[in-house]
């Protein structure tokens, strides 16, 4: 899972929807061989 912190943080949080596309994507294609990634 990859989540981006903007500069701005924590004034300005991460948005939701960014990393439920990051935990979709993860779903949808996982790498068994980087299983960390």
């Amino acid at each position: 899972i990859e989540i981006n912190f903007p500069a701005e943080y924590p004034f300005k949080p991460p948005k939701t929807d960014q990393v439920i596309q990051s935990l979709i994507a993860l779903v949808n294609d996982p790498q068994p061989e980087h299983p960390l990634r």
